[in-house]
């Protein structure tokens, strides 16, 4: 079972804002969401690449 805190489904919603911080990072908090839903298998119809 993976803590809800950990789950990211990009099926159900787009990952956060580029401009939301974390740990002083900007970006670092969307990134981690597209990297653990992709981990998870759950990126849906999420398009990572959007210029290919």
């Amino acid at each position: 079972m993976i803590p809800t805190a950990l789950h990211t489904d990009l099926s159900a919603r787009p990952p956060r804002s580029p401009r939301e911080a974390l740990g002083g990072f900007v970006i670092a908090a969307r990134m981690l969401d597209k990297a653990r839903a992709d981990i998870l298998g759950t990126s849906g119809e999420y398009n990572f690449y959007p210029c290919g």
